[in-house]
């Protein structure tokens, strides 16, 4: 979910570079000036990565971050292009360096099934069942049914 997240802030990061440089009157050159604007392709470079990234940690697939350290390096070639301006590069190159450690802490977080003879630290529940007395493991289904008169007897 973190991972997720992250990776639509890098998107939501693009969109408010994007504002900004409207509002402030300069461009990155992904989008070019105002009067003369980028083909909607080039517009969308610095979006596919990023969106790539959600779409495969969406599906589950195990690469994601490793995925997302790749589309970090490219949201920082990005941020070379954008020299010109070195308040957008800069902004660029943060964006990236986000994108890489929400990908690299998601990576050493990941859960990893433990290796073969390994020590999980945990009490192995299995053996405990079979060290407890046959009484302990009886479990209790709801109230006892009713008897009849004769039971009770």
């Amino acid at each position: 979910m973190a991972f997720i997240s992250g990776w639509v802030g890098v998107l939501a990061g693009y969109g408010a570079l994007w504002q900004a440089g409207r509002l402030a009157g300069i461009a990155p050159w992904w989008l070019g000036p105002q009067t003369d604007l980028q083909p909607i392709f080039v517009i969308a470079i610095p979006y596919i990565a990023p969106l790539v990234t959600v779409v495969c940690a969406f599906l589950g697939v195990r690469a994601s971050c490793y995925i997302g350290i790749v589309a970090s390096l490219a949201c920082a070639a990005i941020a070379l292009g954008d020299l010109h301006f070195p308040g957008l590069a800069v902004v660029d190159g943060l964006i990236a360096a986000f994108a890489l450690m929400v990908s690299v802490a998601c990576l050493g977080g990941r859960m990893r099934p433990l290796p073969p003879g390994t020590d999980s630290g945990q009490p192995d529940r299995a053996q405990h069942d079979r060290d407890q007395p046959a009484s302990d493991q009886l479990v209790h289904q709801g109230p006892p049914a009713p008897m009849g008169i004769a039971e009770q007897l």
